[in-house]
């Protein structure tokens, strides 16, 4: 396996405002995690690759990360269960035991996919130990970095930024418990 750092790769019907939001997203999981996350291509022994929108300088964090405001529609749930699937398949072939995000930017588009939705598919993914992580950046603050919260799952704890200023700022978070997929016997 080899690991290079690339562009993001445009796919069809992604916008240039959508890969903006999940850059901001990135960066903001990336400081809330305190490590580097930075789109990825993957080349795997079998001679095929994949490309994640963001991962760890090891591999060992793998993220797919989602800019859309609002509850997820039509066919946009595939697009979820494919990036799921994605990550499981990294996390069956690579060494080790990465550490899999699918990453929301609001928290209507995350909600059918937490463990607490009730649906098949977020129970798959929980199944799946990929984790739900939202770095909430609202319909009106999607292009302003600088004001962007977090609110992620980390050890068992909800993690929710309270305020996020600019570069250098401190994020100041608070903490609440909740259930990790492992929790409730489906890691």
């Amino acid at each position: 396996m080899t690991r290079q750092d690339v562009p993001p790769e445009d796919p069809p019907g992604h916008s240039g405002v959508q890969q903006d939001a999940e850059a901001v997203a990135l960066a903001a999981l990336s400081e809330t995690l305190g490590l580097t996350l930075t789109p990825t291509r993957i080349d795997l022994r079998d001679g095929t690759h994949v490309r994640v929108d963001g991962a760890s300088g090891d591999c060992q964090v793998l993220v797919e990360a989602w800019a859309h405001q609002g509850p997820p529609r039509g066919s946009q749930p595939k697009k979820i269960a494919t990036d799921a699937m994605k990550l499981a398949h990294l996390a069956a072939v690579l060494p080790g035991s990465p550490r899999l995000v699918l990453l929301f930017t609001d928290e209507a588009a995350a909600a059918p996919f937490q463990p607490t939705s009730g649906g098949w598919l977020a129970a798959a993914i929980a199944r799946l130990n990929v984790e739900i992580h939202v770095v909430d950046l609202g319909a009106e603050r999607a292009g302003d970095p600088g004001r962007a919260g977090t609110s992620v799952s980390v050890g068992g704890h909800r993690l929710v930024a309270l305020s996020r200023q600019g570069p250098g700022d401190a994020v100041h978070m608070s903490a609440s418990h909740t259930r990790r997929p492992t929790d409730r016997g489906l890691g």
